[in-house]
């Protein structure tokens, strides 16, 4: 096929290879546009009515377009081969970032974009009936696109759903697809179910190493919960796969919108707690959200974060008690009506006695006897301090306890 030219396009290098037939890179000869050319399978293009569905499927798909859908350009018939050709979409698959990472920290958003594409085309009469990690692709700027609408429909009504089917594809069936009904939109909500399960927690929920035991798990089961295998795992999260997960598709989600809403609510959720799971599930489990959070801080951080902000907060407050300034305390004095109210007092005054010069007996008793007179008016001594230079009254009534006594020199020499 490599260098073969089909219409105006020509194919390049093969890219991959699936249920449906070989996926080709090519290249259209006078735009250069760079297509995936998908060769459908020799059993299924050799079948008339298949097709028939086949162009009546890629007509449908060539007229919508959505920015999470693989755009379908056209079909061509060659002979006895018939080629779909699509957007080429230079990233990867969600199946290879599995395989790389193990985990996705952004499953719900890739979840939630796959949900806008499925409903769109639900609502459009679409059942993509394959969704899996290989059927997802992400573009270099992260924007997620969904593969292959319509085209697993044609395979599932050749016969294709229970046998020769790759192990790959019945671990994202749905119980009815197994059993051999008709796949409906909650069909296909099961297998976004079973794609978020693995994002999350890096396994799938119904294994086994054989065809039968894969079916037998998806029909009897119950899938482990999420917040056992991964305990970075949010309750509200897990109630939403787990529903996606019932065996009855009566118990699922009915369609995308009602999925995705349930999926941006839990986001809003800062701390899950123990929600009921619907009794179809009969388990409970919690799933992280990094995205994230989306965006979550481990409790064992808030419970950090919080103490240290009471202790600076206690400090805060014994650095305020210890330097809270006090009110300044003035010792009260007695004071005549006539003195201020408002005269401050800083100290009480002392008085230095200077001892007289020796005189003589006779001298000294005249002098007491002898009173010298009182002034018409005491007066206020004026004190002045030496340091700050402030005056103050002396109050009337405090007295020191000797009174300076004055001797005439004359008397003395008498």
């Amino acid at each position: 096929m490599i260098g073969r030219e089909i219409g105006p396009y020509r194919i390049t290098e093969r890219i991959g290879q699936g249920g449906m037939g070989i996926v080709y890179k090519g290249l259209h000869v006078k735009l250069e546009q760079e297509v995936a050319i998908k060769v459908l399978a020799q059993e299924l293009s050799q079948d008339p009515s298949m097709r028939e569905r086949f162009i009546k499927e890629a007509k449908i798909q060539a007229k919508i377009s959505h920015p999470n859908v693989v755009n379908v350009f056209n079909y061509i018939e060659d002979g006895s081969n018939l080629f779909l050709v699509m957007e080429y979409i230079p990233g990867e698959t969600l199946d290879a970032r599995l395989k790389r990472m193990g985990r996705c920290p952004d499953a719900v958003t890739i979840c939630i974009s796959v949900l806008s594409a499925l409903e769109f085309m639900h609502n459009r009469g679409i059942i993509h009936r394959d969704i899996k990690p290989g059927n997802i692709m992400f573009l270099e700027d992260g924007t997620v696109k969904v593969m292959d609408f319509g085209i697993a429909k044609i395979a599932g009504e050749r016969g294709q759903t229970r046998t020769g089917m790759r192990l790959g594809t019945l671990w994202y069936m749905s119980p009815e697809q197994i059993v051999g009904e008709e796949a409906t939109v909650a069909s296909d909500l099961y297998s976004v179910g079973v794609t978020l399960y693995q994002m999350v927690t890096g396994r799938i929920p119904f294994g086994g190493d054989s065809e039968y035991k894969v079916m037998k798990a998806h029909l009897e089961e119950r899938p482990v919960p999420p917040w056992e295998i991964q305990g970075d795992v949010s309750r509200e999260i897990g109630r939403i796969i787990l529903k996606a997960l019932a065996k009855d598709k009566k118990d699922r989600y009915q369609c995308a919108r009602d999925f995705a809403a349930d999926l941006r609510a839990a986001v809003a959720v800062p701390v899950p707690g123990d929600v009921p799971v619907p009794l179809s599930v009969q388990k409970k489990f919690d799933l992280s959200l990094l995205t994230a959070a989306v965006s979550r801080l481990d409790r064992r951080i808030v419970l950090i974060i919080v103490l240290c902000v009471g202790v600076l907060l206690l400090g805060i407050g014994l650095y305020l008690v210890v330097h809270k300034k006090k009110e300044p305390v003035f010792p009260v004095t007695r004071t005549q009506p006539s003195m201020p109210a408002s005269a401050p007092i800083h100290e009480p005054v002392q008085q230095v006695e200077t001892a007289p010069p020796p005189a003589s007996v006779e001298s000294l008793q005249k002098t007491i006897e002898t009173p010298k007179p009182a002034p018409a008016r005491k007066k206020e001594r004026i004190i002045a301090k030496k340091k700050t230079g402030a005056t103050r009254k002396e109050s009337p009534s405090r007295k020191p306890d000797k009174e300076p006594r004055e001797v005439d020199e004359w008397k003395i020499s008498k």
